[in-house]
Formats: structure tokens, C-alpha cells, sequence
């Protein structure tokens, strides 16, 4: 039997010193922006900071697309910026293609000199290069507890065969944005803890089958923090909200267990001005019940047992309703 998915209240926050350490240092770090080294006013320079950051992941991920659409051998440059939208030059050697204005939170892309049609159409077919998705035999951890269905979290322990529904435009362009600005964060966690930091670490749990990428882990004061950076449009991040959205919290937790690590800090990040909320976890039972829910889906699988299905709205975009339910396909 599957143990049902339960409520269990936030966890302890974490000590106060060591939230206000880790914002110390990411913004210390970004206040050493190699670009921004010139302005003498503190706080200026970490506004300039923040907006060059900002800059460079919405360049590096238009870029990847670009070179989807039109070639490996397209470059690019920040042409102009402002605080919602960033202008990219995208040259072809000494050839300039044209110019795109990306809108930071969204990624809407305008030009009068490219088809940004094409750039939409590369977005649509990128899929993530993590194929261990299809192998079977774990969890991950974004996932497990976004859906109540324990036959969702069935056939990936079993490697059944997933077929992904097209992603809708507007989602795509939220989770490439997400993508550009989690690496632009891998840059500047390792600028602000230097051989402290240890960010984008693969790590797995065996006894619970789960396996999965952290964003970072730091040493401060020689104490392991686990760093899950999640990023959000800036008309969300300035929504009123206490503490971090509950999945979050939950996952960030869960990579805690793993690790046997009992601090962690979500930073969530505004990817229009990379401005930061911080938010503490603590280890606690919400892992302890997790993984008894994980070793138990695991154990009806491989005695071949059936695992009971809690349908819903979701099961719209599962990549397993072909095997669950053929018939609603029809």
C-alpha cells in the first residue's frame, strides 16, 4: 500500500545568522561584477550588478536558440538594455543578422529585421538532455511531489515510455528563461563563495531511489547549506507571499535528505532585475514521509503489484496518459 501524501507543517526556520550569510555573500558577489568594478556608489554598483546579470542570461539563452535557428556559428552581443527588456545584436562573423529585444520576465522577442517566428520554433523543440527520465529504477525530486498520482511516479520507476505533449509557447519560454538564468546564478554563486561553492551537483539517495541536480551547495563556517534557486517573472516575485511556494520548500527539502544536509536556503530570483527573496528550509519529517512514500511505490513495481492512480486535471499534460488512459486520447 501506498502512503497517502499527508500535510506536515513548515519545519523550524533555520537560523537567522545563516540566511542573512548566504544574502551576504550573493551579494557581495555580485557587487565583484567584473563590469561593474568602476562604479564607486555601493549600492549603484549592485543595481548595475543585478541588471548585468539579468542581461547576460537572457544573451546566453537567446544565443543557444539563434544557433538552433541559423547555425552553430552565430555569436552575439548586448546591444542596449534597460530594466524590463535587453537588445541582442546577433552577427554571423563580421555579418550582423540583426538585432532581437528580448522582454526579460517573459522572453517575448520582437524584431524588424529577423523572424523571431524561428526563434519560437526552436523553443518548442528543445527538450531537457537528461535522459535518465526514461531509464527507470528512480524518482526525481521536481517531480515526485507536483503530482498526487502515485502511478505518475510508477511508470518513471518502471522506465515507461514518455510522450511529451507539446509544450504551449508562453510555459516554453518560462522554463528556457528559468534554464539561462539558473547557469547566470551558477556563475555568480561561485564569484560570491569561491572554493566554498560546489554549484549544478549531480547527487542520488539509493535506499529512496531518488536522484537529481541541486543548484549548490555552499560551506559556511564549514557547515554544509544546500542553494535551490528558483526564478520568477517580476509581476509573481513581487507578489505578497510568506515564505517560498510549498513545492519548493518540499523539494529543496528533499535534496536535504540526500544529502543528510539540515540547512538549506531557497533564493528565488526576479529574472527582470535579479533582484532576490531569500527563504530558509530545515530537514525534518516532510523527508522522512517522503521517502517512505518513495520506497513504497518502488516496492509495488518491482513485485509487479498495481499502483493506484489518482486522476485530475494534470493528467491532460502526463507523458504516461497514452498507458494510462489510451482511451481519453481517442
Amino acid at each position: 500500500m501506498v502512503p497517502p501524501r499527508i500535510h506536515i507543517p513548515d519545519e523550524p526556520s533555520s537560523n537567522p545568522k545563516l540566511l542573512l550569510a548566504v544574502q551576504s555573500h550573493l551579494e557581495d558577489g555580485l557587487k565583484r561584477t567584473p563590469e561593474t568594478l568602476h562604479i564607486e556608489n555601493q549600492a549603484d554598483r549592485l543595481r548595475a550588478a543585478r541588471r548585468v546579470h539579468a542581461d547576460r542570461a537572457a544573451l546566453h539563452g537567446v544565443l543557444s536558440l539563434a544557433r538552433k535557428a541559423w547555425g552553430e556559428d552565430v555569436g552575439g552581443a548586448i546591444n542596449r538594455s534597460t530594466e524590463g527588456s535587453v537588445t541582442l545584436e546577433l552577427v554571423r562573423g563580421s555579418i550582423v543578422l540583426g538585432r532581437v529585444q528580448v522582454e526579460k520576465s517573459t522572453w517575448g522577442f520582437r524584431s524588424n529585421e529577423l523572424s523571431v517566428h524561428e526563434l519560437d520554433l526552436a523553443l518548442r523543440t528543445t527538450r531537457s538532455d537528461d535522459k535518465r527520465r526514461s531509464v527507470g529504477g528512480w524518482f526525481s525530486p521536481s517531480q515526485f511531489d507536483v503530482y498526487p498520482c502515485a502511478a505518475r511516479q510508477a511508470y518513471q520507476y518502471s522506465g515507461t515510455e514518455r510522450r511529451e505533449a507539446p509544450i504551449p509557447l508562453p510555459l516554453a519560454k518560462a522554463f528556457a528563461a528559468g534554464t539561462a538564468t539558473h547557469k547566470e546564478f551558477d556563475i555568480l554563486l561561485e564569484r560570491a563563495f569561491g572554493e566554498d561553492a560546489f554549484p549544478n551537483l549531480f547527487i542520488e539517495d539509493k535506499p529512496s531511489r531518488f536522484w537529481g541536480s541541486i543548484d549548490g551547495l555552499v560551506l559556511i563556517n564549514w557547515k554544509p547549506v544546500l542553494i535551490e534557486a528558483k526564478s520568477q517573472a517580476s509581476g509573481l516575485f513581487h507578489q505578497r507571499r510568506r515564505g517560498p511556494d510549498p513545492k519548493w520548500a518540499v523539494q529543496a527539502e528533499t535534496y536535504q535528505g540526500m544529502m543528510g544536509c539540515e540547512d538549506g536556503v531557497v533564493v528565488v530570483i526576479n529574472k527582470n532585475d535579479w533582484s532576490m527573496k531569500f527563504h530558509p528550509t530545515k530537514l525534518g519529517a516532510r523527508w522522512s514521509a517522503r521517502k517512505r512514500r518513495a520506497e513504497a511505490i518502488a516496492k509495488m513495481v518491482e513485485n509487479g503489484q498495481e499502483v493506484p492512480k489518482t486522476p485530475g486535471e494534470y493528467c491532460r499534460h502526463c507523458p504516461y496518459i497514452w498507458t494510462c488512459q489510451p482511451q481519453s486520447l481517442l
